[in-house]
């Protein structure tokens, strides 16, 4: 796959500041590191975007801002969905937690 992490480890695990290189698409993730999983930091788009903001589980969580290399900047929240009434989520025998499910809520971006 061509993914490297370049970082500090503790017990085996990304832990501490770190960069997470993903060989398929160039994008990189740079930032803090618990216990294996980027808490907070950037997300590089190579060509792009950068987002800066909150992960959880590999994902962007909460409040963060998108720059793009266009110049213009958009604030906004990487909400979580909750599962429509009736569903559950699963999670599979063996299987950690599941990262959370979110979408992107984006302020009006206004240029001038």
């Amino acid at each position: 796959s061509g993914d490297i992490y370049s970082g500090t480890w503790e017990a085996n695990l990304k832990h501490g500041q770190g960069t997470y290189y993903f060989g398929g698409d160039l994008s990189r993730l740079v930032g803090t590191w618990e216990k294996g999983q980027i808490t907070t930091g950037k997300w590089e788009l190579d060509g792009a975007a950068v987002y800066e903001g909150e992960f959880k589980l590999g994902r962007p969580v909460g409040k963060g801002k998108f720059t793009f290399t266009s110049g213009l900047v958009q604030t906004g929240a990487f909400e979580e969905k909750k599962p429509v009434e009736g569903e559950e989520e699963e999670t599979g025998e063996g299987e950690g937690p599941k990262a959370p499910n979110v979408t992107w809520k984006g302020d009006s971006i206004v240029s001038f």
